[in-house]
């Protein structure tokens, strides 16, 4: 999933409020005096811990995707095989 989807799920699921969108769904910026400018940065810093964590990735055209590394890798086994070459070639 994209991390702004992981976000979504962060705020739709636990309340929890990362990212700027999630702090306009959550109107905290009509009830509070609250700098959005904050959220972004908080954002831009969750992605990096998690991307030296692990279930993050950041691609060449800015877009991160949150996701387990075991289920990457096991998707591409069940595509390639488990010595890397396509199944149907047994060679």
């Amino acid at each position: 999933m994209t991390y702004d989807e992981f976000l979504a799920r962060l705020y739709e699921r636990y309340g929890l409020v990362v990212g700027p969108e999630e702090v306009r769904q959550s109107s905290l910026l009509d009830r509070r005096w609250i700098n959005a400018e904050y959220y972004d940065r908080d954002k831009a810093a969750l992605l990096e811990k998690m991307k030296h964590a692990g279930p993050a990735v950041e691609y060449w055209d800015a877009t991160a995707v949150v996701g387990s590394r075991f289920e990457s890798v096991s998707k591409q086994s069940l595509i390639t095989g488990e010595n890397g070459r396509c199944p149907s070639n047994r060679g």
